[in-house]
Order: structure tokens, then sequence, then C-alpha cells
């Protein structure tokens, strides 16, 4: 199955004037177009590519790696505004939209947000969210004392970094905590403390607290 909005491993097919055919093994197959083609690449061999929709909305393959990925979070910038939403950049040719029922504010342009990537079950395409809270999960925390976690970084408090753990869920690293220089939209190893708590498990210390 060819997963839209993410890294397909697929097997080189078939060599053509306008690309590559790559296919997976259930028989689907998606162009590799010219301009990312690699001079060594052979039939048989198999590429790992990113797989989006074109201009005409078309399933196409690239190598180039973008900076947001589907059900994952990242700060992009706004490169054109209309009146349907905005368009951001994500490091691939044709934009991300941003409809303006997903931003959290209006968007301006050459600003940077803070969204979310989903498939849009209506119309089939990927789309950027800016009201991220709704895609962070709070009701089952599936993470453990010094376990190694993926982190973004994101806005600073005044007890700490707010942060994005696993792409997934709402965290905060203390000050104290910070032991290298950091900046919102960074990405980083990080390890989670017994008293790095998300806003649910501070809500139920507050229960628990409460109750005695």
């Amino acid at each position: 199955m060819l997963h839209l909005g993410q890294f397909n491993e697929l097997e080189i097919l078939r060599f053509t004037s306008v690309g590559i055919y790559l296919g997976d093994e259930e028989g689907n197959d998606v162009l590799l177009p010219n301009r990312y083609v690699d001079p060594d690449f052979e039939l048989g061999q198999k590429i790992n590519v990113f797989l989006y929709l074109d201009h005409d909305e078309r399933l196409i393959a690239t190598t180039e790696k973008p900076f947001i990925e589907l059900h994952t979070f990242a700060y992009l910038k706004v490169v054109d505004v209309t009146i349907y939403g905005a368009y951001l950049d994500w490091g691939l040719m044709k934009h991300l939209f941003c409809p303006f029922k997903e931003q959290g504010v209006k968007m301006e342009l050459d600003r940077t947000y803070l969204v979310y990537m989903y498939l849009d079950d209506a119309t089939q395409r990927l789309v950027a969210s800016a009201k991220i809270n709704k895609f962070l999960e709070k009701e089952h925390i599936v993470l453990k004392e010094e376990q190694e976690v993926d982190l973004l970084i994101c806005e600073q408090t005044d007890l700490g970094v707010k942060v994005i753990i696993n792409d997934t869920y709402s965290g905060l690293i203390f000050q104290n905590h910070i032991s290298k220089p950091v900046h919102r939209g960074m990405k980083s190893k990080g390890y989670i403390s017994a008293f790095a708590l998300t806003e649910k498990w501070m809500s139920r210390l507050k229960n628990r607290v409460s109750k005695k």
C-alpha cells in the first residue's frame, strides 16, 4: 500500500522519459520525476521516497525530505495568503495548505506557526492545522520514567520550555533541566522525568492532593 504524506520504501519498476516508476508489493505504482532520479539507480533497487499530491492532485514521489510528515508537528513559514487560507513552506515544490478554519489566529505572510499535518477525510489531501491542542493525546499517556523521547521545542514560559513529546503529548522541560541552548522549532532527544508532567498529569496530581 502506498502511504500519502509518509516515506515509503519502493522498488524501481521501469525507466521512462519522464522519470522512473516505483512500486509496492501490492502492485501499486507511482512516478518519481526525472529531477529526483539518481543516475546510479538500478532496476529492482529499493529506494526510500516521500509521497504527496502535485499541483494536479496526482500522487507523486520525491527523494526530498519535507519539514513535516503525516501526523507530526512542525514550525512552518507562511509563503502565501489567499481568500481560502494560508500556504506554508514545507520543503517541497507544492506548498502545504492551511484553511482558515484550522487557524487559531489569522495567519500572516512571512510569519512562522506551529502546525500539525493530517489527511482531510473529505478531500483526501494533506492539510495543516494550527489548532494543535485537538491533536495532542491527553487521556492515554504511555510514557515511562527515564524513557528516551523525541522533543520538539515550543514556547518559553516562566517555568521552562514547552515541548511536544514523540509528536503525541504536550510536556514541559523545567529551567534547571535544560542542559544546552534550545530554540523554538528545534528537535532534540530527551528523557522523561518524574517531574515532567503534562497538563493531564498536572490535573490528576491536583485531584489527588485535594483528596488528602
